[in-house]
């Protein structure tokens, strides 16, 4: 029988009330399709506070079984019902502890490529080859071997193993029912010593007590940090602990161990384990089995070339026919990003006199452009206090309400899972709560008042709103997730990306429950993962292909230097078209936040790197002005400047992305020369 991961979700007949009625949308009564309709001043401005939803007692939540981990356990065997076969490819090198004799070995699973091997004979290894092997013994044991990376190690089980080496490059994974095992070989450590990648980029935050207090995880024995008795030749970390308040999650109980070479800077091996009980026992015998082995192949992204394309077949006809204008137009959409739309309702005048207004409509005058998508941002909550006043209604109304087709402009909304703007630290208490522990453990409907189901409410009035809206959405989930400063990176979910698909894929299927139909979903890692490594790779947070319909890039140029030697448009846009076109090739791309600066304080004088600025910027424009010979651009259909500058902690500018109209005449003239050409 499956063992299911359980998502909380509403029955279509549950209601939910807000603590201020007037601010409840429906489609009756705030219609999108009249794009010039305002709040008027005359309007109850009684809600413009930030509202809260709470659940009607009357309405019933249930539990619907989703396995939101793919994992396939009714393919897992009992050892005992084995069928034995020859170990072709077993080799004595792959001895270990307790797993020495070939004569003992059951059976072998081979794979090549992230393909089983049918009828195994002795498998040939190409230089490109990935190849990872299996065998299994009659002590309810599997060799795990994995040649491209060369190590092999045992994993106690009493079935055969589910593997998944989709992505073979950067993780291997092994699971039953009971476990799940990710190994990663890292070898990106960019510092010239090993205790500042491990403390600044590893283990941050699981070795930081306000982290376990704040998101209810507990160890469950002392933890090991540089151990240099563990595992004879290695030095060694270990954390055993457990997500207390499971709710959802089967797998709670975490078994983490760092590997390194004695005296090796670079090299290391990360094990992380989840399992339905405390497996401290399985996990140390895991470790005292681990060998390095003679590498032979290559480690590979398998099976993922050209990934299909899978448009929501919920999508309404404006919806439909946006995105297929995506897919097919031979331009660039342009947006700027200067500031969050107004959240909720509010009146003409309010909207009118803000800066997110006050400042596109002097840029659009400046650039002689009406933009064509229109960004915001919105967060699950400020503080913990888990405000659900995130759309913006009026302001969608006002200032956006395109369709891709009616001159107006597509609004863009970048959701992140963070209750404190991303800001994070080990030192201050109230930075180290990330929601993504109470997303993944579900709805409580034990305790509707719970922070659990306040976020689960949230997502489903977050559905409702957009939903309301009607006009196509490009939604942008947790934007850059592979780095080491957002609320939802790995670093924060115990070196776990599982737990990023996981939650993803909660909020989207509320959606997919509340039928939200003009929602197109933008997976967006940023350019190059930070930290450096292969756990924390963007492939690691991919939720698949079910849950993804836009590839979302970004890649800032700074252009701080002092002698000038920024990259070009064109350098940093290849980079990113040959690492994703072979998979990527059949989805629409959007440069969803990215700039090139004109220079910071912290480092010199504001401004000072106007001309290379100019060069960047038009650079681009004569790229993106003639895809037919840039193959490079022929995916990118939408871009959006972040004009909005970085400071340091003193007040100081650090990077000066700001399109400031008075003070950087060159590059307004640059831009505005380059959208002439991008005009309808």
């Amino acid at each position: 029988m499956k063992n299911k991961f359980l998502m909380y979700l509403l029955v279509s007949s549950c209601s939910l009330t807000l603590a201020n009625c007037n601010s409840v949308v429906t489609s009756e009564s705030n219609n999108p399709s009249d794009s010039n309709t305002e709040i008027t001043d005359s309007e109850n401005n009684s809600s413009m506070e930030s509202e809260y939803y709470t659940v009607d007692p009357s309405s019933e939540v249930i539990e619907e079984e989703i396995n939101l981990l793919g994992e396939d356990y009714d393919s897992c065997v009992s050892l005992d019902d084995v069928e034995e076969n020859l170990a072709y490819n077993w080799d004595d090198e792959y001895a270990g502890t307790n797993f020495a004799l070939e004569d003992d070995i059951l059976c072998e699973r081979i794979y090549k490529n992230n393909e089983l091997v049918e009828n195994t004979g002795t498998v040939s290894i190409g230089e490109n080859d990935d190849v990872k092997e299996l065998f299994y013994n009659r002590k309810n044991q599997a060799r795990f071997v994995s040649k491209a990376d060369g190590y092999c190690l045992t994993m106690p089980t009493e079935t055969t193993l589910q593997t998944d080496f989709s992505i073979g490059k950067y993780r291997s994974k092994l699971y039953n029912e009971k476990s799940t095992l990710t190994v990663t070989y890292e070898t990106s450590n960019p510092y010239s010593n090993w205790e500042t990648y491990r403390n600044e980029w590893l283990l941050k935050f699981i070795e930081n007590e306000d982290f376990y207090e704040q998101n209810n995880i507990e160890a469950t024995r002392t933890f090991k940090a540089n151990d240099n008795n563990v595992l004879k030749n290695y030095t060694v970390d270990q954390y055993d602990l457990v997500i207390n308040d499971p709710g959802a999650i089967e797998k709670n109980y975490y078994n983490i161990a760092v590997l390194r070479p004695k005296g090796a800077v670079k090299i290391f091996y990360l094990l992380v384990m989840k399992s339905t009980e405390n497996c401290e026992e399985e996990f140390d015998s895991i470790i005292q089995s681990f060998r390095i082995i003679d590498k032979e192949g290559k480690a590979n992204i398998n099976t993922m070339l050209e990934l299909e394309n899978k448009p929501n077949p919920k999508w309404n006809d404006e919806t439909k026919a946006y995105y297929n204008k995506l897919l097919t137009q031979e331009r660039t959409d342009w947006g700027v990003f200067v500031a969050p739309l107004l959240t909720g309702r509010r009146t003409s005048s309010q909207i009118k006199a803000d800066i997110s207004y006050t400042k596109k409509v002097a840029l659009e005058e400046a650039l002689d452009y009406n933009f064509d998508i229109i960004p915001t941002y919105g967060h699950l909550g400020w503080g913990n206090s888990m405000a659900n006043d995130v759309w913006p209604t009026s302001a969608a109304k006002s200032m956006a309400g395109g369709n891709g087709f009616n001159g107006l402009p597509v609004i863009q909304m970048s959701y992140q899972f963070t209750t404190n703007n991303n800001t994070l630290s080990t030192d201050k208490a109230t930075n180290c709560y990330t929601p993504m522990f109470d997303i993944y453990r579900g709805a409580d409907d034990d305790d509707i008042t719970s922070k659990r189901s306040k976020i689960y409410y949230a997502f489903i009035s977050l559905a409702r709103e957009v939903k309301a809206y009607e006009k196509p959405v490009l939604f942008r989930l947790n934007n850059e997730m592979n780095t080491d400063w957002t609320s939802y990176c790995g670093m924060l979910t115990l070196l776990d990306p599982d737990i990023f698909q996981v939650t993803w894929k909660i909020l989207y299927n509320a959606f997919e429950k509340e039928n939200v139909d003009n929602c197109i979903w933008i997976f967006n890692p940023i350019a190059k993962s930070c930290p450096y490594s292969s756990w924390g790779d963007a492939w690691s947070y991919y939720p698949g292909v079910d849950y993804v319909q836009a590839l979302g890039l970004t890649y800032y140029e700074f252009n701080n230097g002092n002698d000038v030697s920024a990259s070009t448009f064109k350098e940093d846009y290849t980079d990113l078209y040959n690492r994703y076109y072979p998979y990527w090739k059949n989805y629409p791309w959007i440069i969803s936040e990215f700039g090139c600066g004109a220079g910071g304080e912290t480092t010199g004088t504001r401004y000072r790197n106007q001309s290379s600025q100019v060069n960047y910027i038009n650079g681009m424009f004569s790229d993106l002005n003639n895809r037919a010979a840039n193959p490079y651009v022929q995916n990118i259909k939408g871009a959006v400047w972040f004009s909005c500058n970085d400071y340091a902690n003193d007040g100081r500018v650090v990077n000066q992305l700001e399109l400031v109209i008075d003070e950087l005449p060159l590059t307004i003239k640059a831009v505005k020369a380059g959208l002439a050409q991008n005009k309808n």
